[in-house]
C-alpha cells in the first residue's frame, strides 16, 4: 500500500481503496501508517468515526474490491 510517485518519507499514506470485509460489508480505506503497521478505514454508519486494523489481519480478513 503506497502512494504512487510520492517522492516523500512521510509514514503516512494516503489511500483511496474499497474492500469487503469477510461479512461482505464494504468499508473506505483511507490512509496506511507504516510506523504503527495499521489500516486506517471507514465503515458506513460507523458514527464513531475511523477504524483502525493492523496490516496482517486486515489482509487476512478484507478483500479489494473494484467499485
Amino acid at each position: 500500500m503506497t502512494n504512487p510517485g510520492s517522492t516523500t518519507t512521510n509514514p503516512i499514506q494516503l489511500l483511496d481503496r474499497y474492500y469487503n470485509d469477510k461479512r461482505g460489508v464494504r468499508v473506505h480505506v483511507i490512509r496506511y501508517d507504516s510506523t504503527t503497521g495499521e489500516v486506517i478505514y471507514l465503515r458506513d454508519g460507523y458514527e464513531h468515526g475511523e477504524l483502525t486494523k493492523p496490516i496482517n489481519r486486515f489482509r487476512a480478513e478484507f478483500t479489494e474490491v473494484d467499485v
